[in-house]
C-alpha cells in the first residue's frame, strides 16, 4: 500500500502503471474498534476505582464500576469513533 493511500481523507487521484485510478481513503480503524476500545479501558478502570478507595477487588461496588465504566467507555469509544471516522 502506498503510504499516500493512508494520508488520502478524501477520493484521491492516483496515477498506477501510468493510468489515472480514483481511490476511496482508507479507514486505519473502524467505529467498532474504537467502541470495543473504549468498553475495555472503562470497565477496566471502573472496576479499579474501587480498588483504590479501600473496597475489595471482587466486591458489589468493583462490578458496579465495571458496568459504570464500561457504558462510560462505549459512550466516549462512539463519540471518537464518530468524529474521526
Amino acid at each position: 500500500m502506498s503510504p499516500l493511500l493512508a494520508l488520502c481523507k478524501e477520493t484521491c487521484n492516483v496515477i498506477v502503471g501510468g493510468f489515472r485510478r480514483s481511490v476511496e481513503p482508507v479507514n486505519l480503524m473502524s467505529l467498532k474498534a474504537y467502541i470495543w476500545f473504549g468498553m475495555a479501558v472503562g470497565s477496566t478502570v471502573g472496576s479499579y476505582v474501587p480498588v483504590v478507595l479501600g473496597a475489595d477487588m471482587f466486591s458489589a461496588w468493583s462490578v458496579i464500576g465495571s458496568a459504570v465504566g464500561g457504558i462510560a467507555g462505549i459512550w466516549a469509544g462512539f463519540r471518537i469513533g464518530n468524529s474521526y471516522c
